[in-house]
């Protein structure tokens, strides 16, 4: 095998397990946030030096509650699919 073709490949492996790692530090920072990890994590895979900075300012969201039974819900729903209180 030619050397500097195992050089290259090593490099893009390298790159690879880079922007891997920080897709994920996007995603975890996302999540910790209340947003959606996998959408953060598939824009981290393409802008992570962009998607840190913005995830990093993001306000957090706050879950939603059902004011008769305390469970959790979307923010679309009108209807409780626990208690089907109108909401």
């Amino acid at each position: 095998m030619n050397g500097g073709f195992v050089r290259e490949i090593l490099i893009a492996m390298l790159i690879l397990v880079v922007d891997l790692g920080f897709a994920s530090l996007c995603a975890y920072l996302a999540y910790r946030k209340g947003r959606n990890a996998y959408l953060w994590f598939l824009l981290g895979l393409l802008f992570w030096p962009i998607v840190i900075w913005i995830v990093l300012f993001l306000p957090r969201v706050e879950p939603r509650r059902c004011p008769f039974c305390g469970d959790l819900i979307g923010e679309s729903e009108e209807i409780c699919s626990r208690c089907r209180a109108d909401l």
